[in-house]
């Protein structure tokens, strides 16, 4: 595993740019629980998702020099607007619509909870 001193005793023009993921639909995996973060002291929820499967709209070349599927991905929901108004409806959404879990009668917090190991495209 390298370390600090390793990696910044580098020659600088050995360091390479990443091979973006490219673009189109993947099924991924809700990669355990979310992690909640400040952005600008903006609360934000982040939810890590593990790229499983390319669909057939993903470029198989360009998907094999970014280094396959496997790799996790970051989802964040800022859960209010530029004026600090609370705005968790794209949130919900996500977590109803996309992943599927019902919110009759929970909180957002309880929602949260279910979606560790949820799939979605």
């Amino acid at each position: 595993m390298s370390n600090f001193t390793d990696i910044l005793n580098r020659p600088a023009e050995a360091a390479e740019k990443p091979k973006p993921q490219p673009p189109g639909t993947y099924l991924t995996i809700i990669a355990g629980p979310h992690e909640q973060k400040s952005v600008n002291d903006k609360p934000v929820i982040t939810f890590k998702h593990k790229l499983m499967q390319a669909q057939d709209d993903v470029d198989q070349t360009a998907l094999a020099a970014a280094g396959g599927v496997g790799k996790t991905m970051p989802n964040d929901f800022f859960l209010t607007d530029n004026e600090g108004n609370v705005n968790d409806w794209y949130l919900v959404d996500f977590l109803a619509s996309t992943l599927g879990i019902d919110k009759a009668g929970k909180s957002t917090a309880q929602m949260l909870a279910e979606a560790p190991g949820k799939q979605c495209y």
